[in-house]
Parts: C-alpha cells; structure tokens; sequence
C-alpha cells in the first residue's frame, strides 16, 4: 500500500510524503512533523510506517499543546504502532461504521 496522501488531525491536514533527505544537521532523520503543514517520513528506512505513527503524535501534540518530550513521544508511538499491528482485529473493530 501506498503511502497515503493526507492525514487529518483534528481540524488540521497533513500533507504525508516521502523525503529521503530528511536531515538535523549532520543527523539523518527517520521523520519530520511540520506544525499544521506536513510530515514526511525517510523511506530508506524500514520503519516508516512505526515512524508515520510517530510523527502523527507529534501533530496531536501540537493540536492538544501538550509540550510532550522526545521520549515520551517515542515510547507511546512505539507502544502505540506494536498494540496496532499486534492486534489487526481489535483495529477493525476501531474502524468500523
């Protein structure tokens, strides 16, 4: 499946693309959340969907303005993205109407 094109958090669109240049410095980066623009995600690396789920809490985070730290955010997406995949059923029950 392709990456898809937009992600909505809250009332705000995000933008969702792929940016194999993504760069803190010298410091390649895995993902990227622009506040109420964008977040892209490096596909040379083979967790861009865990990454995704990161940087969208990044975006709830700036929604919410919760200030929330590095490692929090990481800990949580990385839990979050495991209890997802780990349990496809339980996500479709979330997803239906």
């Amino acid at each position: 499946m392709d990456l898809p094109k937009s992600v909505k958090v809250g009332h705000v669109v995000y933008e969702l693309h792929y940016n194999d240049k993504l760069k803190d410095g010298d410091e390649d980066l895995h993902g990227i959340c622009q506040e109420n623009s964008y977040i892209a995600v490096n596909p040379r690396y083979s967790t861009v969907r865990s990454t995704l789920v990161h940087e969208i809490l990044h975006a709830i985070d700036y929604y919410l303005g919760e200030n929330l730290s590095e490692r929090v955010v990481t800990s949580v997406s990385n839990m979050l993205f495991a209890v997802l995949k780990d349990n496809p059923d339980v996500v479709a029950y979330l997803l239906e109407a």
